[in-house]
């Protein structure tokens, strides 16, 4: 039992001074939760600029890396890497509203395509008893038709999107700051 008392002690002494960390990123997140869902087309373009200005970073860094250590080998591969980065972050930050459509396109296109195959082979399962086809064919038609209603209304798709990351950080952020108060009530009980 006298083992226990230094690792009670250490593990007050660390509650103590990190729990407010999660409580702070979770006010944090729910800030970004709310304006997303507030100003989500300002958020969403926010979000892509972001994600452009890293993959110039990226791409610069990869392309420095590759200049520098070409002699240790992979120097085309990672020539490559580094163009496809910075094109991807030079059309990311040139074209936001467009990448965002362009995205969103993709994400329609891939579950209009699932939803086919899926269904294909839903229906090939019919003949096997218990196979639980008709829950395959379900799942197959509603990504289907989640496919179509995004292509359908390409603008629809990009708000959902963004409300589905702005209730997805409100969510989060309510969940970093109880588990930083219940680090902070470990804390004070121990």
């Amino acid at each position: 039992m006298s083992n226990l008392v230094p690792l009670e002690d250490g593990l007050k002494q660390i509650a103590s001074k990190v729990w407010y960390w999660p409580v702070v990123r979770g006010v944090l997140t729910i800030a970004f939760g709310l304006l997303t869902l507030l100003w989500p087309v300002s958020a969403g373009l926010a979000i892509i600029l972001v994600i452009g200005i890293y993959a110039l970073v990226e791409g610069v860094v990869e392309l420095v890396e590759a200049v520098r250590y070409r002699a240790a080998g992979g120097f085309v591969v990672r020539l490559v890497l580094a163009l496809l980065s910075l094109a991807f972050g030079l059309v990311l930050v040139l074209a936001p509203v467009r990448s965002a459509i362009a995205l969103v396109w993709v994400i329609g296109l891939w579950a209009v395509v699932a939803g086919l195959v899926n269904a294909v082979v839903a229906l090939a399962a019919r003949a096997v008893p218990g196979s639980g086809w008709g829950w395959m064919l379900g799942s197959a038609l509603l990504t289907l038709l989640f496919g179509v209603l995004v292509l359908v209304n390409v603008t629809a798709g990009v708000l959902a999107i963004l409300w589905l990351i702005g209730a997805y950080a409100l969510v989060l952020g309510l969940l970093l700051i109880a588990l930083g108060l219940q680090i902070r009530a470990v804390g004070k009980r121990l």
